[in-house]
């Protein structure tokens, strides 16, 4: 049987093509499926994760100004989806887009969205704005116009089925993200852990003036913040502000994430919000017994 995953991209080092690795990978290695994935813009970009040699990959080439863009989106994914002929679809994309693609490709065949991060992504500052609250409002309500058009609407954890009043949702948790048992933290290394990108969501400013704090009774503890750098949120110079950056280390993602695990002693998870954060099953994994904060 065919399964056709529908996507932006999966070259980067997130969440969800990390997730979309390990499921895609164990569908079409361990159960034989037929997999296929298509992506956006992608190129010949490699893959940051490991998908396995089983799958196939379907590339779109999407350019011009939004109405050139939709029009190429539109007839070149209806086309490859034709092509491919698959026996269930399954959209693997947060933007708004992913809830037109029952309409655009007339539902060929049963359809499954997987929602891989919480409604609230859509907030990115803590500050009220007229104007951000009524674009939510629209993109919100076209969400849920959208989502009802899936035979299944995937969500992370049961906190996550109260962001949608829809009738098709269920509760599908992330896998773990290691095959094998992996060594266990010694914890003797004087290191707290953040894993993520740096983005409004994960908190890392709170955590830096957080970390402030701890140094004031903890000096010889080190900070290590894993994950892709965003210049715009001017962390580093932050932390300089703040006089930690001798404690504060930014460091990019890497795909050995349990060696990492395994030299830190506290794994420190400071998002505003979370779907269901791989980092917390990792470090468990990593540690045994829980020493999160």
């Amino acid at each position: 049987m065919k399964i056709l995953y529908i996507t932006n991209q999966i070259c980067g080092a997130a969440g969800l093509e990390r997730v979309l690795s390990i499921k895609a990978r164990l569908l079409a290695e361990s159960y034989n499926y037929d997999v296929h994935i298509i992506t956006l813009n992608q190129g010949n970009a490699d893959l940051f994760y490991d998908f396995g040699t089983s799958i196939t990959y379907h590339d779109l080439s999407i350019s011009g100004n939004p109405l050139i863009y939709i029009k190429q989106y539109t007839k070149q994914l209806n086309a490859k989806v034709k092509e491919i002929n698959p026996a269930i679809i399954c959209v693997c994309d947060d933007g708004l887009k992913a809830f037109f693609l029952p309409s655009i490709l007339s539902k060929p065949c049963p359809m499954v969205y997987e929602r891989h991060v919480s409604k609230e992504i859509e907030n990115t500052s803590e500050k009220f704005n007229v104007l951000k609250w009524l674009k939510n409002k629209v993109i919100f309500k076209l969400m849920y116009f959208g989502g009802q058009q899936y035979d299944k609407f995937i969500v992370l954890t049961k906190g996550n089925l109260k962001e949608w009043y829809l009738k098709n949702t269920m509760v599908i948790n992330n896998p773990l993200s290691f095959y094998k048992e992996v060594p266990k933290s010694n914890l003797d290394k004087k290191i707290v852990l953040a894993v993520g990108r740096q983005s409004y969501q994960k908190g890392y400013d709170r955590l830096l003036l957080s970390w402030k704090e701890v140094l004031n009774s903890n000096p010889d503890w080190e900070l290590h913040i894993y994950g892709k750098k965003d210049p715009n949120l001017n962390l580093e110079t932050l932390a300089k502000e703040y006089n930690i950056n001798s404690s504060v280390n930014f460091f990019d993602p890497v795909k050995n994430i349990s060696d990492v695990y395994q030299k830190a002693s506290i794994f420190v998870l400071s998002s505003r919000f979370e779907g269901f954060g791989m980092v917390l099953t990792e470090s468990h994994d990593t540690w045994g017994t829980l020493r999160i904060f």
